[in-house]
């Protein structure tokens, strides 16, 4: 199928910059997550989580669909082909994995924004409290949150 010359060109600018734009939003996603898990600051690990969560289903997700149909368009209306060459296949293949495996794990991280968004006095109300496990974390520095649903209820000594 033969395109007009600016057409194929605004099509490919599309793919790449999708693409681009893809890896992009995956290297702040991941010094997010390395933030997250590094951290002795509390705050800054439920910042990181909430930021983490926006970002995957804001940017992260439309980007990796919007070049997985971009590809998979450029490749049916140009010479490439969608099954014509090894790397074009290749590229489809590790699109669509990642693409999977990011809207898997969207649910995960829609479980630990709501958790960070918790009240952490809550914690201390059922006596449900998980500390970070670490030994060099000071236990007036570690951080605590409470799993969902609380799993008895005590009341607070008072």
């Amino acid at each position: 199928m033969a395109l007009r010359p600016g057409v194929g060109k605004a099509l490919l600018t599309t793919h790449v910059l999708t693409s681009v734009g893809w890896v992009g939003a995956v290297l702040i996603y991941l010094a997010l997550g390395i933030a997250a898990v590094t951290s002795t600051d509390t705050a800054l690990v439920r910042a990181a989580y909430l930021a983490m969560d926006w970002a995957a289903w804001v940017v992260l997700v439309p980007l990796a669909v919007a070049s997985l149909v971009t590809g998979v368009v450029q490749s049916l209306v140009t010479r490439w082909g969608l099954m014509r060459h090894y790397w074009v296949i290749f590229k489809l293949a590790i699109t669509v994995v990642a693409t999977t495996v990011l809207v898997a794990y969207t649910g995960t991280l829609d479980q630990f924004a709501s958790i960070a968004t918790e009240d952490r006095s809550r914690a201390s109300t059922c006596g449900c409290c998980v500390a970070r496990p670490s030994s060099s974390t000071p236990p007036e520095r570690s951080s605590c949150y409470s799993p969902p649903p609380c799993s008895r209820s005590t009341s607070r000594p008072g």
